[in-house]
């Protein structure tokens, strides 16, 4: 793509043709490229959406800072920023912390990374607020933290 994200009109051709001869359906061509065309602008949306969760900025830090690493997390998506903070969803964290432990009756450690504004999480409270518990007190408001992986 050379840094280019739009590409030129023969190459969105090219991939509506493919896509039109390998699609299933009794339909006609003229079927197969409309739901090819809906396929690519649904496939160039969701790109766009990855790209634009790290373009989120405060408005306090949209000219200082900016994402220097794009991590795509196995729960959320999430950017390292070139002052050391990280951002999820618009929201900016001071720390990025693995915490590792063995939940209960658990054959092997388990590991959760959390982007936080608290500087120490315990296994058990992230346990917790990664969906084990019933009482709402155990999770973590947007603003504290946000799990962003397990391991």
């Amino acid at each position: 793509m050379s840094g280019n994200f739009f590409m030129s009109p023969d190459y969105y051709q090219d991939v509506f043709n493919i896509l039109a001869d390998v699609l299933p359906g009794r339909g006609d061509r003229n079927e197969k490229k409309a739901l090819s065309i809906i396929i690519g602008l649904l496939l160039i949306a969701a790109g766009a959406s990855i790209l634009a969760a790290c373009g989120q900025q405060n408005q306090e830090s949209e000219t200082a800072n900016s994402a220097v690493k794009t991590v795509i997390g196995n729960m959320k998506t999430y950017c390292a920023m070139n002052d050391g903070t990280w951002m999820c969803d618009g929201v900016i964290y001071k720390y990025r912390l693995e915490i590792k432990g063995r939940m209960p009756n658990a054959a092997a450690d388990s590991t959760f990374v959390y982007l936080s504004n608290i500087e120490e999480i315990s296994f058990e409270r992230a346990n917790k607020a990664a969906g084990v518990s019933s009482n709402s007190a155990d999770y973590f408001s947007p603003a504290e933290a946000v799990l962003v992986e397990m391991k």
